[in-house]
C-alpha cells in the first residue's frame, strides 16, 4: 500500500471552521493596525496538526466551501501568507474540495479531513486521515472504513444520504447498511420500494426528494484534472532563517518552534477482526447447501432457529433458517432472494422441505413459533426431539423469564443479546445489517444447542425426563398444528353468550342509576369520578387515585352501589373478550397463538384473542371444538380432584347432595360461588384479595373461612401436608408427575410462600 512517498493533501476546510469558531472575530493580535489573529490560528493549527501526523510533503488545498465557514478576507490573509512561506497549496474558489482531492488523487497518498464525503474516494493508495482533535486522530483505509462504517468506500454517498440527507425521520446506520447491501444505491433502493420494510419504506417516501438531491450532492464529480493546478513540489520546508523571522515580523514568536521538520510516523492501522471461537457462515449458494445437507443428514442431532419480521408466525415473513450440529459452530440459510447468489428461495424452501422429513433430533427454543412458521411456508418439520424453553419451565417452573438470553446467563455463564437489544422498537429483523442477522441467528442455533445439554442432564437429575418427553413436549406439536389448521368456534353460541351478557349489563346499570336517582355515562372515568366523590360521598378513600376496577373492588366491599358498579365493570370486560374473539373469527375459525409458560402452574394460555377468560370459561368452553375443552379452567375438575386427595368425607357428603344446605343460610353466601370461594381460600388468596374478588368485608370473610376450615378440616390439613411435602422436596408431586418451582428452596420467605401457594395450583389446575 501505498506505493507513492508519502505526500498529504490537507482540506483546509475544516481548519478555517475551527479558527472561525475559536476566535468569532476577537481582534487578539495586531499588527500596524491590521488584525492577525485568524491568520495566527489557522497557521498554529495546521503546525501543530503537522508535527502530530508527520507532514513533510503535501499540499493544503482550499475550495469553495472555505467561503462558507469564514469571511473573504480570512481567506485571502491565508492565502497570501501561504505564498509567503512557501507551503505548497491549491486555491481554486470555483470547486469543491472533493472536485479538488479527486482530481489530485493519482499524486497523493494521504487526505486529512473531516468531511466524510471524501472518503469515497479512499483506495489502497489514499490512507485517509480524520482528526476530531489533535490526540484523536483516525486512520481509514477501505478496510478500515467497511469495517467501521459498515459499507466500502464506494458506497458512501448512499450510506450518507440515508443517514443524513433525510429531512425527518432519518434511517439509523444499521438500516441504511441493509438497503445497501440488497440494493447497492440509492436508484436500486427507490427501484425497490415495494420489497422493503413498511417502516422504512414511509420514511424513503416521506423523504425521496431531500434524499435524492443530497445523494446528488454527495456523488463526487470530477470537473477538474490535476494538470489544472501545476503542482510541481510537495516538500514543506519551514525550519529556515527567512521564516523564522517572517513569523517573527508578524508577531508569531510562539509558532517559530514549530517550524521544525515533524518526525515521520508510521501509522499501526488495525485492520485485522477480532478473532472468534465461534463459527459462524452464511449458506448462499448452491455448493454450500450441498455441503450443509450432507452435515445435517450425518448428524444425529440439529438445532434451529428462524429469523422472521413479526412475532406472530400467522403474519411473519420469514427471512432465514439458522442450524448447529456442533458447539461454537452454525450455520444461516436466508431465504430473501437478494441475500442469495446462484440460487433462489425456491431452492432453499426444496432443502428445508427435504431436511424437515428427515430422521434428524431437532432441538428448537419456543420451538412451537418455529414449527408453525416453518408450516406457514410449506415445510412441517418430522421430529421435534427438544424444546429448550419448555425444558427449563420445567426444571424451574417460576422464574420470572425462560428466553435464550437468560437461560445463557443461568446454565451457560454466557451474556447474549436478546432479539430486543439488536432490533429497535418499531423496526424488524430485516432492517439488521446482513452480517448482524447471520450472527444473531447464528448464535441463537449455537446456545440453544448448549443449553440443551445442559437441561437433558437437569432433566435427568430431576427425574422428569419420562414426563417431559411424554406429557409436555407433545404439546408443541398439537397446539403448533392447531394454530395451523386454526380453532372451530360456533359465532353463533358466541351471539347468543355476548347478548345474554348485554342483557344482564343493561339491567345492572338500570338498577344503578335507580339507585343513585339519575343516568351517568357509567363507562366515562370522569362521571363516574364524579359518582364515586359527590354522590357516594367516597372522596376521602379515592383522593386523587383513577377510579380504576381494583379501586372500585375495594369501594364494594362496604357500599352496595359500587359493588354494583364492579358487577357491571366485569361484565364489560367479559364482553370485550368475546368481541375480541368474534373479531378474529375466519370462516367458523379462529387463529390464536397459545403458550404453555405463562403461568407458573401449568395452565394453557392464548393470545390473539385469549381464549380462555376464567371468569367466563364454562360458558365460553360450550363454543368451542373439544379439542379446546381440556384447556379451560373447570371448578369441579378442581374440586374432584381435592375430594380424591383429601378423603374428606364432610366435602364428599356436601358435594354429593349437589345442594346447597351448608352455609347458605349465610346472608353473605347467597352472591358468593362456594366452590370458587373454597378454592380460592385453598391456593392461598390472602384476605386482602378474598375480600376484593368476592367484595365482602373482612369480619364476614374470617367468618366464612373459619366455617369452612372447621366443617372441611380434613381437606384443609391435607392441603397443609401437601404444602409442607412441596416445599421439603423443592417440587409439587401427583402420582408420578412432579412440578419443580424454584421459589420452592428459596430462603426469601415471600418467594417460597408464593411458590408453595403456586404448587397447590398446579395439584388442582385453578
Amino acid at each position: 500500500m501505498l506505493a507513492l512517498k508519502q505526500r498529504f493533501l490537507i482540506d483546509s476546510t475544516f481548519i478555517f471552521e475551527n479558527t472561525h469558531k475559536s476566535f468569532l472575530g476577537a481582534a487578539l493580535i495586531t499588527l500596524h493596525g491590521q488584525d492577525r489573529t485568524f491568520l495566527f490560528g489557522f497557521l498554529r493549527d495546521f503546525l501543530r496538526l503537522r508535527n502530530s501526523i508527520g507532514i513533510n510533503r503535501g499540499l493544503i488545498a482550499i475550495g469553495k466551501e472555505a467561503y462558507a465557514v469564514t469571511e473573504r478576507k480570512n481567506i485571502h490573509d491565508i492565502v497570501t501568507f501561504l505564498i509567503e512561506i512557501g507551503i505548497p497549496h491549491v486555491f481554486d474558489t470555483k470547486n469543491k474540495i472533493s472536485e479538488i482531492c479527486a482530481a489530485l488523487s493519482t499524486q497523493i497518498s494521504n487526505i486529512v479531513t473531516q468531511d466524510k464525503k471524501l472518503l469515497q474516494l479512499a483506495n489502497d493508495d489514499i490512507l485517509f486521515i480524520l482528526p476530531n482533535n489533535l490526540k484523536e486522530i483516525h486512520y481509514m483505509s477501505p478496510k478500515i472504513i467497511k469495517s467501521k462504517i459498515g459499507v466500502e468506500p464506494k458506497h458512501i454517498p448512499t450510506f450518507l444520504s440515508l443517514t443524513e440527507g433525510a429531512k425527518s425521520s432519518k434511517l439509523t446506520k444499521l438500516q441504511a447498511i441493509r438497503l445497501i447491501e440488497l440494493y447497492r444505491d440509492i436508484d436500486g433502493i427507490y427501484e425497490n420500494l415495494s420489497s422493503i420494510s413498511a417502516v422504512i419504506k414511509k420514511k424513503l417516501k416521506i423523504n425521496e426528494k431531500s434524499i435524492i438531491s443530497y445523494y446528488s450532492e454527495m456523488k463526487i464529480k470530477t470537473k477538474v484534472t490535476s494538470s489544472s493546478y501545476n503542482i510541481d513540489n510537495f516538500a514543506i520546508n519551514l525550519n529556515n532563517k527567512r521564516n523564522k523571522n517572517l513569523l517573527n515580523s508578524y508577531g508569531f514568536y510562539s509558532l517559530t518552534r514549530l517550524l521544525k521538520s515533524p518526525p515521520k510516523i508510521n501509522p499501526k492501522l488495525n485492520t485485522k477482526a477480532k478473532k472468534d471461537k465461534s463459527s459462524y457462515r452464511a449458506i448462499v449458494d448452491a455448493k454450500g447447501l450441498r455441503e450443509l445437507e450432507n452435515l445435517l443428514e450425518s448428524s444425529e442431532f440439529c438445532s434451529i432457529d428462524t429469523e422472521a419480521d413479526d412475532k406472530d408466525p400467522h403474519n411473519a415473513i420469514i427471512l432465514g433458517v439458522s442450524f448447529s450440529v456442533k458447539k461454537g459452530e452454525a450455520f444461516f440459510v436466508p431465504l430473501m432472494e437478494d441475500d442469495l447468489t446462484d440460487i433462489k428461495q425456491k431452492d432453499v424452501i426444496s432443502f428445508l422441505k427435504r431436511i424437515a422429513k428427515k430422521p434428524i433430533k431437532f432441538i428448537g427454543h419456543n420451538f412451537k413459533y418455529d414449527y408453525l412458521l416453518l408450516r406457514m411456508n410449506g415445510i412441517k418439520i418430522r421430529n421435534i426431539d427438544f424444546d429448550t424453553m419448555l425444558a427449563a419451565y420445567e426444571c424451574f417452573g417460576d422464574w420470572t423469564f425462560f428466553n435464550l438470553k437468560y437461560l445463557s446467563y443461568k446454565l451457560l455463564g454466557k451474556e447474549i443479546k436478546s432479539y430486543k437489544e439488536i432490533v429497535d422498537k418499531g423496526k424488524t429483523f430485516f432492517d439488521l445489517p446482513f452480517k448482524k442477522i447471520v450472527n444473531h441467528a447464528c448464535e441463537d442455533a449455537d446456545i440453544t444447542l448448549q443449553v440443551y445439554h445442559s437441561l437433558y442432564k437437569e432433566l435427568e437429575k430431576r427425574e422428569i425426563i419420562d414426563q417431559y418427553f411424554c406429557d409436555t413436549l407433545p404439546m408443541v406439536k398439537k397446539l403448533g398444528d392447531m394454530e395451523f389448521n386454526g380453532v372451530s368456534v360456533s359465532f353463533e353460541k358466541l351471539v347468543v353468550y355476548r347478548k345474554r351478557l348485554l342483557n344482564r349489563s343493561l339491567e345492572l346499570k338500570k338498577n344503578i342509576f335507580n339507585k343513585i336517582g339519575k343516568e351517568f355515562d357509567i363507562d366515562s372515568q370522569s362521571d363516574l369520578s364524579a359518582i364515586i366523590n359527590d354522590t357516594l360521598n367516597l372522596q376521602e378513600f379515592v383522593r386523587s387515585r383513577r377510579i380504576t376496577l381494583s379501586v372500585l373492588e375495594q369501594l364494594a366491599v362496604n357500599n352496595p352501589i359500587a359493588k354494583l358498579i364492579v358487577k357491571y365493570k366485569r361484565l364489560q370486560k367479559r364482553m370485550k373478550n368475546v368481541d375480541a374473539i368474534v373479531k378474529s373469527t375466519k370462516g367458523k375459525k379462529i387463529y390464536p397463538i397459545f403458550n404453555q409458560i405463562k403461568t407458573s402452574y401449568g395452565q394453557i394460555s392464548s393470545t390473539g384473542p385469549n381464549i380462555f377468560d376464567n371468569e367466563g370459561s364454562d360458558n365460553l368452553k360450550s363454543c368451542f371444538s373439544k379439542s379446546l375443552t381440556p384447556y379451560f379452567r373447570d371448578t369441579k375438575s378442581s374440586m374432584d380432584i381435592l375430594e380424591k386427595l383429601s378423603h374428606d368425607q364432610n366435602f364428599k357428603k356436601d358435594r354429593a347432595k349437589n345442594k346447597k344446605e351448608f352455609m347458605a343460610a349465610h346472608p353473605q353466601m347467597k352472591e358468593i360461588k362456594k366452590d370458587e370461594f373454597l378454592l380460592a381460600a385453598l391456593i392461598g388468596y390472602s384476605d386482602a384479595k378474598l375480600s376484593q374478588k368476592f367484595m365482602i368485608d373482612r369480619l364476614t370473610l374470617s367468618t366464612l373461612r373459619h366455617e369452612l376450615e372447621m366443617r372441611y378440616s380434613t381437606l384443609f390439613h391435607w392441603i397443609e401436608d401437601f404444602k409442607t411435602r412441596s416445599a421439603k422436596g423443592g417440587y409439587a408431586k401427583l402420582g408420578n408427575k412432579r412440578k419443580y418451582l424454584d421459589g420452592l428452596k428459596s430462603s426469601n420467605l415471600e418467594k417460597r410462600k408464593k411458590a408453595i401457594n403456586l404448587s397447590v395450583r398446579w395439584l388442582i389446575q385453578y
